[in-house]
């Protein structure tokens, strides 16, 4: 075990259950670490960054977030390992990740999960969150004490899902678990083994299950991304996750601009395929359903779209439509050629869209936006998403009400190690 991992299970480990945060700092390690490092501004693509030489990391997953990952961390320094069971799919990366105007950075690609994952400090899950809870089966066994394993983005749930099937699983280690509200970046392939950074967000937030492990948590992610901010809980970042307001609908309810896209157009996602009828009469619906459910759970943080915007990117318009049109960070950003690209469709509406509209019943807030999309999809691809989806069973919170979830998050700890 590394003395950084070792710190954090001495963090994690005791038997004791701290209060829930009341504000960002409350936490005594999380306070020293914003004094340290901050949580502003990103830093430039090529900024030195804490934990350079220090922080081992593995990275799991084979989309272009995966590659993004691990690609620029091995450029700046960490000792990365990157692994994924479709082998074949890292194989144009064997020489390393060409990023487009930065540099080549060379990872370890590692055939094996737990070789992957074996002592190191942090685990980046950077993948569909439809896989989420298979990697939890598969590292439920091999994961060490003082490990912290992030979802990155964990969706909605994400998290408490991979919680709960690590404890479905008897998982005896003392790790960390946690998510982040969105991806660190924005990558867009540019050819085999080639991949470039559209951006690097200025600022993400990031939270701990339970919320009495931010401190540990944060210890370990701002070294890597000093603009990582505190969120409340992982109900903050599940709620705060504006994917499910801007990818599935577009994708249904444009499908010509997908044919136009595969047919060879040169066609731009969030210009072409987020047209101004559709932003307005259901992405704002969507936007402002999502926000009235963060608000009913009492959260002390709860982004619109274009505040979420403003954060992540420095950039926002009066709407969803003229702020993803006017955003330079997306301007590179093609538009998919196939229904199921990006998944934006068949990983969201199961990860972002159901279990927002689970809340939503839990909560009292009616969603009839985000249930019709649910059901569209649905019926367009024949999957009832919502027995398939994240529901409020699969992540932990059946049966409780609203005060007793909050509770869960916040402070929710298994006594002794699971199994014993």
């Amino acid at each position: 075990m590394s003395d950084l991992a070792a710190a954090i299970a001495a963090e994690v480990g005791g038997a004791a259950v701290a209060p829930p945060p009341t504000g960002r700092g409350s936490d005594p390690l999380a306070a020293a670490i914003e004094r340290e490092i901050g949580g502003a501004l990103g830093p430039g693509p090529n900024a030195p960054r804490p934990g350079a030489g220090r922080v081992r990391v593995a990275v799991i997953g084979d989309e272009g977030v995966a590659a993004a990952s691990a690609g620029h961390l091995a450029l700046l320094g960490f000792d990365v390992a990157w692994t994924s069971p479709r082998s074949a799919a890292l194989a144009p990366f064997a020489n390393g990740v060409e990023l487009v105007g930065l540099g080549t950075g060379r990872p370890q690609i590692v055939q094996s999960l737990d070789a992957a994952i074996r002592g190191r400090d942090l685990i980046l899950l950077c993948c569909h969150a439809t896989e989420h809870a298979a990697y939890a089966a598969l590292l439920a066994a091999v994961l060490a004490d003082g490990q912290v394993v992030v979802l990155s983005p964990g969706r909605t749930g994400g998290a408490l899902e991979f919680a709960a099937v690590l404890r479905s699983h008897c998982c005896s280690a003392r790790v960390v678990v946690g998510e982040t509200e969105t991806a660190v970046y924005t990558p867009a392939g540019r050819g085999p083994g080639r991949i470039e950074i559209l951006v690097e967000k200025d600022q993400i937030r990031a939270a701990a299950f339970p919320a009495t492990d931010n401190g540990a948590l944060l210890q370990v992610l701002r070294q890597l991304y000093p603009q990582v901010a505190e969120a409340e809980n992982v109900l903050d970042t599940s709620i705060n996750n504006v994917g499910g307001v801007v990818h599935p609908a577009a994708m249904l309810l444009n499908s010509y601009a997908t044919e136009l896209a595969a047919a060879g157009q040169p066609l731009v996602y969030y210009r072409d395929q987020v047209n101004p009828t559709l932003a307005n009469l259901v992405m704002e619906p969507l936007d402002a359903e999502r926000v009235a459910v963060g608000k009913a759970f009492g959260l002390r943080t709860v982004l619109s779209f274009r505040e979420w915007s403003l954060a992540c990117f420095g950039q926002a318009s009066a709407s969803i439509r003229d702020t993803v049109a006017s955003n330079p960070s997306y301007a590179g950003f093609g538009a998919p050629q196939t229904l199921l690209a990006l998944g934006f469709v068949n990983d969201e509406v199961p990860n972002s869209l159901v279990p927002l509209a689970e809340l939503g019943r839990l909560a009292g807030v009616r969603t009839p936006m985000t249930d019709a999309i649910i059901d569209l999809a649905a019926a367009m691809l024949q999957v009832d998403f919502r027995r398939h989806g994240r529901t409020l069973a699969r992540l932990g919170l059946a049966g409780r009400d609203l005060a007793a979830c909050l509770e869960h998050v916040n402070t929710a700890r298994t006594p002794v190690p699971i199994g014993v």
